[in-house]
């Protein structure tokens, strides 16, 4: 987590030198409710960026650098043009870019981040079942529903590259488990 303060530090001070305000931001953990829904959001009442902490540590560097320096330009929007400008409008670029960020600070994608692991751990309770494309060598999690149905096709393709899937192995969900 020390990464991330540094950043908020870092970016407080180049906010309070273009800017002459200074502002506060706390971290907190993303509610289970939201996990796998965002990167991270920011709580405009609160003054606080909310994080996913497993995204976080699977992805450090990256995550600090994007979704970190994304969700504090909100909060730098917020402060300056109070909570009428849009989430990603001509105000929010205007922080983006007054504070010298990456233009890519504002298109941080899901997608982008590797979470293979974190997703197998999320799932693993309701989805034991491990299957791998062979050609693409994405693994797959299934609920014993979907596992019942592959089994029962002789053909079955992945969904992303149409190769063909085998089956792994049954997770243990309590070990997978206790490692978060």
């Amino acid at each position: 987590m020390t990464l991330i303060y540094d950043e908020l530090t870092r970016l407080n001070k180049a906010f309070k030198r273009k800017y002459n305000r200074d502002i506060k931001i706390r971290v907190e953990e993303m509610p289970a409710d939201m996990v796998g829904k965002a990167l991270g959001y920011a709580s405009y009442f609160k003054e606080a960026i909310i994080i996913d902490a497993e995204l976080y540590y699977e992805n450090k560097e990256r995550y600090v650098e994007h979704v970190v320096a994304h969700e504090a330009c909100h909060l730098y929007t917020m402060n300056l043009y109070g909570y009428g400008v849009r989430a990603h409008g001509k105000q929010f670029k205007r922080v983006v870019n007054r504070l010298q960020l990456p233009k890519s600070v504002g298109m941080a994608k899901t997608r982008e981040f590797n979470h293979s692991e974190v997703l197998m751990k999320r799932y693993a309770k309701t989805h034991p079942f491990q299957w791998e494309c062979k050609a693409c060598k994405v693994i797959l999690q299934l609920n014993t529903r979907e596992h019942k149905v592959t089994t029962l096709r002789a053909a079955y393709r992945c969904a992303e590259c149409k190769g063909p899937i085998t089956f792994i192995e049954k997770v243990n969900s309590s070990s997978t488990l206790s490692s978060l």
